[in-house]
């Protein structure tokens, strides 16, 4: 996980790599990320980068779906994500997933 996804040069870093991951399996179903664990990134800046990611996935995995979970934000980060989700609605994503890091600061948000 890189430190910084507000920074360009970071996110044209990743997208690359990922890309090459992409590129080399036969098939992906989905791609899975846990909100806390590329590197603490706050909510836009998330969604920013796995937007990215989600046009780079589907360059070789067309079908492949994008899934969140908004693990390990506190509770501004998951106010600024549900935000996000409510007023963007964004088509790349698929869907976000609830988890146990997540428990306490999405009591009321999950149903």
């Amino acid at each position: 996980m890189d430190k910084d996804y507000a920074d360009a040069k970071t996110v044209e870093s990743a997208l690359r790599e990922w890309g090459e991951v992409f590129a080399k399996l036969s098939r992906i179903d989905a791609v899975f990320v846990p909100g806390g664990d590329p590197g603490q990134t706050q909510p836009k800046v998330l969604m920013a980068l796995l937007e990215k990611q989600t046009q780079n996935l589907h360059r070789y995995h067309p079908k492949a779906q994008m899934w969140v979970s908004p693990q390990s934000f506190n509770q501004a980060w998951l106010e600024e994500f549900i935000d996000i989700l409510k007023r963007e609605q964004p088509a790349w994503l698929s869907g976000v997933v609830f988890g146990p890091r997540c428990a306490s600061a999405c009591r009321g948000y999950a149903s």
